[in-house]
């Protein structure tokens, strides 16, 4: 009796080694995110204008041409930037197959004495608490574009939303629900393999952002390929798109932080103390000022670690979550049958 050959049993003709290192180099590379290859490709640039000025070899470089880059670079570049060049540098040269010139000791130590010289705290943006952002959300007008940044507003607080996924949001993205809305995040930052859900449970007060969502898209009600928040009313011009106008651009991320300056001045607020960055840090200030488990809170950031989870929480909470303050209460229980003698 003749075996019938089972299909799945057969081998697959061997892929050359030349076709496997090709295909290892397409995942490398896009191991990356489009964002990260655009900086390394101008800090790449920086690098070859160097190498070109000073008669050095950019690929492959040298150890002792790199330290005289970082060197350089280090007169007027922050120190962020010069640690990018590095990045770059280095994964320039594994990708085109050189050895990594980025890796020496002498490069390491110099590093380390630019992030000394030049280290500066980092100027962080002011946290948006609930008292100013009910005010800033009272500024907001009925018109379309008014309904629109007062939605941004909630959704981006409550949301506890980055700048980059309020603008990349588009209706498809949401769902609404007798529960809430659930907001399907895109290859967020810290999660460039896979997408996540934030979930925005409904609030019996005039801040909920559900509430307002559905008001905002019974005004703006377009397609699920459309943008949550498009573009129009730059700059204050108060554009709208009519309905049969195909063109929708979404909103760029520096005007999410445009809009968020504009309702802060308008409460009297300096501008320049707040970003996009001040909703995401808002809510976990108030969150933590209300003792909200930081399971909780790390979950809704999506924070891989509870200590990133910490420097969300504004410095505020120091002075009741304070070793200090519970040490004061002891010494006052143990004092307090003294001054009754």
């Amino acid at each position: 009796m003749t075996k019938l050959q089972n299909e799945s049993l057969v081998q697959a003709k061997p892929i050359s080694i030349a076709k496997l290192i090709e295909k290892a180099k397409v995942f490398a590379n896009e191991s990356i995110s489009q964002s990260t290859k655009k900086a390394y490709q101008a800090d790449w640039r920086t690098f070859e204008k160097f190498c070109a000025q000073h008669g050095f070899t950019s690929i492959p470089a040298k150890g002792e041409t790199v330290c005289l880059f970082v060197t350089e670079r280090a007169e007027t570049a922050r120190v962020d930037t010069i640690v990018r060049s590095v990045c770059a540098i280095g994964k320039i040269h594994e990708w085109r197959g050189y050895d990594n010139p980025t890796r020496g000791n002498n490069l390491r130590t110099i590093m380390e004495g630019i992030k000394r010289k030049k280290y500066k705290p980092k100027d962080k943006a002011k946290p948006i608490n609930l008292t100013l952002l009910k005010k800033m959300v009272q500024k907001a007008d009925p018109s379309i574009i008014g309904i629109r940044d007062k939605t941004l507003l909630l959704v981006g607080w409550f949301g506890a939303l980055r700048r980059s996924e309020i603008a990349n949001l588009k209706i498809g993205d949401l769902s609404v629900t007798d529960q809430g809305a659930e907001l399907t995040l895109l290859t967020p930052k810290g999660n460039q393999t896979g997408d996540e859900c934030v979930t925005i449970p409904r609030i019996e007060s005039i801040l909920c952002p559900v509430a307002s969502l559905e008001k905002w898209l019974s005004r703006y009600d377009y397609g699920p390929e459309y943008p949550l928040f498009p573009s129009f009313g730059l700059r204050g011009k108060k554009l709208w798109i009519p309905k049969d106008d195909t063109v929708h651009r979404p909103m760029c991320d520096r005007l999410v932080s445009e809009i968020v300056k504009k309702y802060v001045s308008f409460c009297g607020e300096n501008p320049k103390r707040y970003s996009a960055h001040s909703l995401r840090r808002g809510l976990s200030s108030e969150a933590a000022r209300l003792n909200v488990p930081q399971v909780y809170l790390q979950r809704h950031l999506r924070h891989k670690s509870a200590a990133m989870t910490s420097e969300y929480i504004d410095r505020q909470n120091a002075w009741t979550e304070n070793p200090v303050t519970a040490l004061g209460h002891a010494l006052s229980l143990e004092e307090r049958p003294l001054e009754e003698h």
